[in-house]
């Protein structure tokens, strides 16, 4: 037993018949007969769509000027707004233990003077290995070398440690200096 298809109704846009036409099928764009008739589906629907007729012009009146832009480029001139004014903090506690002070640049000025013997100590070692044939004077400047770069390393950095812990100290003394003040002004 087959049931019937479903059927859905359709309306041909060229001549306006309607038909009944399986659900399943895509909708056609025009009726057989109007096929026949070798009718194309935008004369089927201009047909039955007519085009507005074309508006009249319009146009601006003749009095009515259209304004004019103003095109000169302003002069910039920047906003004159106050910086706030701030002093900056000066300490009213004078620099204490200049000595120490120039003790510590003193170690950072060693420090960096090592530094350099370290990189000439390490360029030593390199030249050596390049330039002299295989000898035990050769293995002793490249020993030298090595050895000079790596103490040298060691001091300088010993050194400029020294530099920062009198630093160090003398920040500490500072601050203790200055809590005491503001303490003693508070009470």
């Amino acid at each position: 037993m087959s049931t019937p298809a479903k059927r859905v109704e359709w309306t041909c846009p060229g001549c306006g018949k309607r038909y009944a036409i399986p659900a399943h099928m895509p909708e056609p764009r025009l009726c057989p007969q109007c096929r026949n008739r070798g009718a194309s589906l935008g004369e089927a629907v201009a047909a039955e769509y007519p085009l507005p007729s074309e508006p009249a012009p319009m146009g601006f009146p003749i009095d009515v000027e259209p304004p004019e832009i103003d095109r000169s480029v302003p002069e910039f001139e920047p906003p004159t707004i106050p910086l706030p004014t701030r002093r900056p903090k000066r300490s009213t506690l004078r620099k204490r233990y200049p000595i120490l002070r120039t003790i510590a640049l003193c170690y950072k000025v060693l420090a960096a003077i090592v530094g350099l013997g370290a990189i000439v100590g390490i360029g030593i070692s390199i030249t050596a290995t390049t330039t002299v044939e295989a000898s035990p004077e050769r293995t002793n400047q490249i020993i030298a070398g090595l050895v000079t770069f790596g103490a040298g390393v060691v001091l300088a950095i010993l050194f400029w440690t020294f530099s920062e812990v009198i630093h160090l100290l003398l920040d500490i003394e500072e601050t203790t200096r200055r809590a005491a003040k503001s303490d003693n002004s508070t009470y």
